[in-house]
């Protein structure tokens, strides 16, 4: 007698407290999704809203069948009637769709009709594909933007303003990370949704500061990168367009912005950024000096671009080909990796080819082409940044480089000293027309367009 008296205490506690609420929960939303698709006049959004309730019946459904055993007698009645009243309404919401489905053949016929009986020919139809709204992928320089074009064309995609379409679209066009990391499907509404975003991704203040941080992390160029240097250029004007959305150009107008950017400049460049700046009739100042900055090198970037097409696509002579001196095994890595040295395979020295012995034995051809693989400096045979660090204690003293105005190099490097190979002593080969043309920085296209210039 004190089992059942326990158990019908424990049912009748799990049911006021979980079970009742549950279930008149998912009943309840499953009728209003069903007086909401019935006052639904488009077809679309009536196919999305009846796709909705079909899923909400059997959630319903589910749940009554859970706590089927738990409700007590006089309200059993109630919910089976709710969930009977459910059941019916369903397959009459399912038959309206196909009544859509006959009015619309109905205009198409009606419509095709007309165009047969009409004395001038139909215009060809074109059939626009379905533009999909744009997707939000976590950048906040992005977020503004997205936001405003989003609003835009869903507006314009669903006219009727639906609550539900418009959360359900809205969460189809974010990341799956943004939405896992902000837990954005337990909100109810797009508006707040869109809170969300905006409290993590919206901070105006916060975004600028990272768009101008950015741009002084870009590397400084060097004359002869071409592309890098175009690049450079549109890195500032996208910075720019960036921060003209958010409404705060005055971040990239300082003047230590407008310094770290001209110090990326290379020393050509630089050159006549100073001559522009000290020609009075461009009236130069501190206040405007970003403005003609930008002026200057949207200017210079048709240029640059077409100097970087003027590039040889093929080599004016076959380099020299060189194969490395060390064994090549199933664990030998490319030499791309740069793990050794690029001529022995030693990792000791891998960036220093002064101290590779192999690299001493090597013609003068490839002793270039393991420099130029290697990306080293030719004064200091060693790879490093700053052109600062070169060192002048061990470039070529030879009085015949001198006299060839020849620049400078390492004494390894040098075209007129002897090396002796097998005990035999062999003059290495002059530079000719063809080596003198392989030192120069342009190519002859190059050339030729820098004279037009």
């Amino acid at each position: 007698m004190k089992v059942k008296e326990t158990r019908s205490l424990i049912q009748q506690a799990l049911w006021v407290n979980f079970g009742r609420s549950e279930l008149s929960t998912a009943l309840q939303a499953a009728e209003s999704e069903c007086d909401r698709a019935a006052a639904v006049g488009n077809q679309e959004a009536y196919e999305f809203m009846l796709n909705h309730l079909q899923g909400l019946v059997k959630t319903a459904k589910e749940v009554h069948s859970r706590w089927k055993l738990w409700i007590p007698k006089s309200e059993q009645e109630d919910f089976q009637g709710q969930l009977k009243g459910l059941q019916l309404l369903h397959p009459k919401l399912v038959s309206r769709k196909a009544d859509y489905i006959q009015a619309r053949r109905k205009e198409d016929a009606e419509r095709s009709l007309g165009a047969m009986t009409s004395n001038y020919p139909m215009p060809a139809t074109i059939r626009l594909k379905p533009t999909a709204l744009p997707k939000f992928t976590g950048n906040k320089r992005d977020f503004h933007r997205w936001k405003k074009d989003w609003e835009a064309l869903q507006k314009q995609g669903e006219p009727t303003g639906s609550r539900e379409v418009k959360k359900f679209q809205l969460l189809d066009s974010l990341d799956g990370k943004v939405t896992r990391d902000l837990h954005l499907t337990t909100y109810i509404t797009a508006g707040d949704i869109f809170r969300v975003l905006e409290n993590r991704y919206g901070n105006q203040i916060a975004i600028a500061i990272e768009i101008v941080e950015e741009l002084q992390r870009m590397p400084a160029v060097r004359s002869h990168q071409p592309r890098k240097i175009v690049e450079l250029i549109q890195a500032v004007e996208k910075a720019l367009q960036d921060l003209n959305d958010l409404g705060d150009t005055g971040a990239i107008r300082k003047p230590l912005v407008t310094k770290s950017i001209e110090s990326k400049l290379p020393e050509t460049l630089k050159k006549e950024w100073l001559v522009y700046v000290t020609d009075r009739t461009n009236a130069v100042a501190p206040e405007n000096r970003f403005d003609n900055l930008l002026t200057f090198l949207k200017g210079q970037e048709s240029i640059y671009e077409q100097l970087e097409q003027l590039k040889d696509e093929k080599p004016s002579r076959k380099e020299t080909s060189w194969e490395p001196r060390h064994a090549r095994t199933k664990s030998t890595k490319s030499d791309d990796d740069h793990l050794g040295c690029v001529v022995c395979g030693d990792g000791k020295h891998k960036k220093k080819l002064y101290f590779c012995r192999q690299f001493r034995a090597l013609k003068l051809g490839e002793k270039k082409a393991a420099v130029r693989k290697l990306g080293a400096c030719r004064m200091y045979l060693e790879v490093h940044d700053d052109s600062s660090y070169c060192k002048t204690d061990f470039l070529c003293k030879n009085q015949g480089c001198k006299d060839g105005h020849a620049p400078g190099h390492y004494y390894y490097l040098c075209p007129n000293a002897e090396v002796k190979r097998n005990s035999m002593s062999q003059k290495s080969h002059r530079y000719g027309p063809e080596g003198e043309k392989a030192r120069r920085k342009y190519t002859d296209n190059q050339e030729e367009f820098f004279n037009k210039l």
